[in-house]
């Protein structure tokens, strides 16, 4: 706050000082602190904070005995803008300078003031005596208003991962899933990410859904029970040329439908996303709404290679996504012959040839997809994953030769319920993952934000 004064002819202001006042606190101002400017002097208040933009400042001056010698003035930012609204309105800038600087002081007001009682992790730790090889669930109490953390990794069990994900969690420590798992792939280790998932959440990372997609447990136990959370295997190598979202349905093999059960799969919104340094992050395909073909695919579990293709009749195109009708007895394997049957699904190839690209320039790949079920009795019945496979430019009529094909990664198992959810999954390994993952920009093109 700017404040200027002019004191009376051959007076002098040696002997005076202002005393400034803001909520409860006053300040001592003396000769010194003036600037002089022709024949007046200027005093900036520089102690006013951005929560206090609608407080009373409150100046006046005292003379050596601390006798006010003026009455004083009363002021404050809020009626500065006030005023320049009404009586300024033709000077369109200036108002919206004003007009942003409020809306600043608000907007700092109330981040500062959310005051949040943090419980003391770390210190319930302490008195624990325990090791950080324990489970430590219980130090994450269910109820509090939020946790600060500053040790770790914690580990806490199923339950206490998911409330943590979103929940208010300060400082710099870190939190583990127990029972997460480094899975492995299909390939030879020569070929798999140096910079594996660990499961180890910082918890500034909790509220990052892309972060969390590899640290957050399946959901749901499928036909492939070991892939408990999600895993990133294989970077692009030579020899790759273009990748594909790929994802499967599967039975919940802890709530198996009936055969009767009628379970209609809805899918939208393939997405196939590339990061590379000269690139940052882009789409490099996008499918609104999967043909017939991405979808048709029953394949027979134990895995043998075989499948039964679905009916055109039972597949339905809309205008938002696509629905597969089939029943609990084609999950169970009654219309391939074996125990169980998934719903295999496939996007298209994005070649990185069409962006720029090769192989060593693709440092980060994401994919995505939406999917729901109809019926709400079969909400819970089935699960889906998400997955990225790489390929060369030619693939050999078997696509599961090992030597040809490589899975970018691995994502846990989602339920699946009458509301649409997406399922994501990403490469992107922790030590890299502040330097290349991007990720509100990633969840603005995939659109989740």
């Amino acid at each position: 706050i700017l404040y200027a004064f002019a004191p009376a002819s051959g007076e002098d202001i040696a002997d005076y000082s202002l005393k400034v006042k803001v909520d409860d606190v006053t300040y001592t101002y003396g000769a010194a602190d003036f600037e002089k400017n022709a024949g007046t002097y200027l005093f900036r208040f520089r102690e006013l904070l951005p929560t206090q933009m609608e407080s009373t400042v409150e100046a006046w001056f005292v003379n050596g005995s601390g006798t006010a010698v003026s009455t004083g003035l009363r002021y404050s930012v809020a009626s500065y803008v006030y005023q320049c609204w009404c009586d300024r309105a033709s000077e369109p800038v200036l108002n919206a300078l004003t007009q942003a600087l409020l809306r600043y002081g608000n907007a700092c007001d109330k981040y500062f003031n959310e005051i949040i009682d943090y419980f003391d992790v770390d210190a319930a730790f302490a008195a624990s005596g325990r090791s950080m090889t324990a489970d430590n669930s219980d130090l994450f109490p269910a109820g509090e208003e939020g946790y600060r953390v500053n040790g770790g990794p914690y580990l806490v069990d199923y339950d206490t991962i998911f409330r943590l994900a979103g929940a208010n969690v300060a400082g710099d420590g870190s939190v583990k899933w127990k029972d997460y798992r480094k899975l492995g792939g299909n390939q030879p280790g020569t070929y798999a990410s140096a910079d594996r998932f660990d499961g180890v959440v910082p918890v500034s990372k909790l509220n990052d859904p892309l972060f969390m997609s590899t640290a957050l447990p399946s959901e749901a136990t499928t036909y492939m029970s070991y892939r408990v959370n999600a895993t990133n295997m294989y970077p692009p190598r030579d020899g790759n040329t273009k990748a594909m979202t790929i994802g499967a349905i599967y039975r919940n093999q802890n709530d198996v439908p009936a055969d009767d059960q009628p379970i209609t799969i809805c899918i939208r919104n393939f997405r196939l996303l590339y990061h590379s340094a000269a690139t940052g992050w882009i789409m490099a395909h996008q499918i609104a709404v999967p043909t017939e073909g991405m979808v048709n695919n029953l394949y027979n579990l134990p895995w043998n290679g075989s499948s039964t293709t679905v009916s055109s009749g039972q597949i339905t195109r809309l205008s938002d996504h696509v629905e597969i009708a089939l029943t609990g007895a084609d999950f169970n394997g009654k219309s391939t012959g074996g125990s169980e049957a998934c719903l295999h699904i496939w996007a298209a190839n994005a070649l990185f040839s069409d962006f720029g690209l090769t192989a060593a320039d693709v440092d980060g790949i994401v994919s995505a997809y939406e999917c729901w079920v109809k019926e709400p009795e079969a909400a819970g019945k089935v699960v889906c994953t998400i997955g990225c496979d790489l390929r060369p430019s030619a693939v050999p009529s078997s696509i599961d030769n090992d030597d040809v094909v490589d899975q970018v990664f691995s994502g846990r198992n989602y339920l699946m319920t009458t509301q649409p959810r997406w399922a994501l999954g990403h490469n992107v390994g922790p030590a890299a993952y502040d330097t290349v993952m991007d990720t509100e920009t990633v969840q603005s093109l995939i659109g989740l934000n």
